[in-house]
């Protein structure tokens, strides 16, 4: 990246996104969705949460979320994989994700995604704010 380019990725929701947010969705919560054979995703957690997340944050389709990814730096900024050529995870990776969020909440009572959500807050509140995202 050029400096301009940096600086104005650092000044963006990316950059917010990157510093404020991606930094504190931790990987341990979810090793209960982990299957004994095929071990962790290809994929690290904090990427595909993010993903998530973004996902809620603009309403984008899964399909259009990662076509996003794979042709908007910004995205990549923010997941802190801009050395990336695609998007970290596919649709259906990130569907799947979602669905196993959801029956472990179905079979524990426990929503990891929402706890994530309410870990990360005060930074969300303020990238909703000022950047104009929607609630989620």
């Amino acid at each position: 990246l050029t400096k301009a380019q940096k600086k104005y990725l650092d000044k963006s929701w990316a950059g917010f996104f990157a510093e404020k947010i991606f930094p504190n969705i931790h990987e341990t919560p979810y090793q209960v969705l982990y299957s004994p054979t095929s071990g962790r995703y290809n994929t690290p957690i904090n990427q595909m949460v993010s993903l998530l997340i973004i996902k809620d944050l603009t309403g984008l389709s899964y399909a259009n979320l990662v076509n996003e990814v794979a042709l908007d730096l910004r995205y990549k900024y923010a997941l802190c994989c801009t050395d990336k050529v695609d998007s970290p995870a596919g649709a259906s990776t990130l569907s799947n994700l979602r669905t196993r969020i959801k029956n472990y909440k179905k079979k524990t009572g426990i929503d990891l995604y929402q706890s994530t959500l309410s870990d990360i807050k005060p930074q969300l509140d303020e990238l909703i704010t000022k950047y104009h995202f929607r609630q989620i």
